[in-house]
Protein backbone atom coordinates (compact mmCIF):
# COMPACT_ATOMS: atom_id res chain seq x y z
CA UNK A 1 0.00 0.00 0.00
CA UNK A 2 1.29 3.82 -0.95
CA UNK A 3 -0.18 7.10 -0.06
CA UNK A 4 1.28 9.87 -0.91
CA UNK A 5 2.94 12.70 1.58
CA UNK A 6 1.76 15.36 3.60
CA UNK A 7 1.84 18.81 1.98
CA UNK A 8 4.19 19.50 4.52
CA UNK A 9 6.65 16.72 2.98
CA UNK A 10 5.86 17.96 -0.19
CA UNK A 11 7.19 21.32 0.55
CA UNK A 12 10.62 19.76 1.84
CA UNK A 13 10.84 18.31 -1.68
CA UNK A 14 10.55 14.74 -0.76
CA UNK A 15 7.90 12.34 -1.16
CA UNK A 16 6.58 9.52 1.49
CA UNK A 17 5.42 6.06 0.45
CA UNK A 18 3.40 4.03 3.32
CA UNK A 19 4.39 0.44 3.47
CA UNK A 20 2.90 -2.59 5.65
CA UNK A 21 6.31 -4.03 6.46
CA UNK A 22 4.64 -7.56 8.34
CA UNK A 23 2.45 -8.71 5.20
CA UNK A 24 4.15 -10.69 2.08
CA UNK A 25 5.08 -14.21 1.39
CA UNK A 26 8.89 -13.81 2.85
CA UNK A 27 8.33 -11.50 5.81
CA UNK A 28 9.56 -7.84 6.68
CA UNK A 29 13.38 -8.65 6.37
CA UNK A 30 12.36 -8.75 2.29
CA UNK A 31 10.03 -5.73 2.85
CA UNK A 32 12.83 -3.27 4.67
CA UNK A 33 15.59 -4.86 1.80
CA UNK A 34 12.93 -3.51 -0.70
CA UNK A 35 12.32 -0.23 1.11
CA UNK A 36 16.34 0.02 1.30
CA UNK A 37 16.93 -0.55 -2.33
CA UNK A 38 14.02 1.87 -3.55
CA UNK A 39 15.99 4.49 -1.47
CA UNK A 40 19.42 3.96 -2.67
CA UNK A 41 17.38 4.36 -6.30
CA UNK A 42 15.63 7.43 -4.64
CA UNK A 43 17.19 10.16 -2.73
CA UNK A 44 14.18 12.02 -2.07
CA UNK A 45 11.58 9.47 -1.16
CA UNK A 46 11.37 8.71 3.25
CA UNK A 47 8.96 5.99 4.35
CA UNK A 48 6.55 5.57 6.87
CA UNK A 49 6.39 2.04 8.08
CA UNK A 50 3.78 -0.02 9.79
CA UNK A 51 4.19 -3.09 12.04
CA UNK A 52 5.67 -4.06 14.87
CA UNK A 53 8.16 -1.71 16.59
CA UNK A 54 10.59 -4.22 17.82
CA UNK A 55 10.90 -6.18 14.75
CA UNK A 56 11.45 -3.06 12.07
CA UNK A 57 13.84 -0.79 14.49
CA UNK A 58 16.22 -4.39 14.41
CA UNK A 59 15.84 -4.54 10.46
CA UNK A 60 16.05 -0.99 9.23
CA UNK A 61 18.91 0.15 11.79
CA UNK A 62 21.08 -2.46 9.90
CA UNK A 63 20.62 -0.11 6.40
CA UNK A 64 22.56 2.72 6.00
CA UNK A 65 20.43 3.45 3.39
CA UNK A 66 17.91 3.92 5.38
CA UNK A 67 19.02 5.76 8.03
CA UNK A 68 16.40 9.21 9.06
CA UNK A 69 14.49 8.09 5.91
CA UNK A 70 11.96 5.88 8.03
CA UNK A 71 9.52 6.64 10.60
CA UNK A 72 7.99 3.62 12.29
CA UNK A 73 3.91 3.02 13.37
CA UNK A 74 3.84 0.42 15.69
CA UNK A 75 0.92 -1.95 15.32
CA UNK A 76 0.62 -4.65 17.65
CA UNK A 77 -1.85 -6.58 16.09
CA UNK A 78 -1.95 -8.75 13.05
CA UNK A 79 -4.81 -10.05 10.42
CA UNK A 80 -3.89 -13.27 8.76
CA UNK A 81 -4.91 -14.33 5.67
CA UNK A 82 -7.53 -16.47 6.47
CA UNK A 83 -9.11 -14.56 8.70
CA UNK A 84 -12.51 -13.34 7.60
CA UNK A 85 -12.40 -9.55 6.90
CA UNK A 86 -15.89 -8.87 8.91
CA UNK A 87 -14.17 -10.19 11.83
CA UNK A 88 -10.98 -8.00 11.36
CA UNK A 89 -12.37 -4.91 10.94
CA UNK A 90 -14.81 -5.54 14.29
CA UNK A 91 -12.11 -7.32 16.18
CA UNK A 92 -8.72 -6.62 14.31
CA UNK A 93 -7.88 -10.13 14.66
Amino acid sequence: MATAGSKEDKDNGKDVISVDAMGGDHGPKAIVGGIARAAKLHPNVHFTVHGDRSVLEKLITRRRALRDRCEIHHSGKVVTMDSRPSQALRNGN
